[in-house]
């Protein structure tokens, strides 16, 4: 059984940003993550499905999901913290 919030409709243009950004070499592997569950949720998967495949738990592809419903894109990119740059 499919959930309501796996109804996502993208635009063209999102679309096309998050498949290049899944695919890249080079891209940043947290962003990859959220834009993965994003482009299968577009796909119609339930929340249960995205967390199996992705090996991870609901309540992290929910936030995502919402994340990106709120703010598109940019809301797929760390909040900015206060303080001092994290050091990677």
């Amino acid at each position: 059984m499919e959930d309501s919030m796996s109804i996502l409709k993208l635009s063209g243009a999102e679309r096309e940003f998050l498949e290049r950004k899944a695919n890249a070499a080079t891209s940043e592997q947290r962003f990859v993550f959220r834009a993965r569950i994003i482009l299968l949720t577009a796909h119609g998967l339930s929340t249960t499905r995205i967390a199996e495949q992705l090996n991870t738990v609901r309540c992290t592809v929910s936030k995502w999901r919402r994340r990106f419903r709120e703010k598109g894109i940019d809301g797929l990119y760390d909040a900015k913290r206060p303080g001092q740059p994290g050091k990677y």
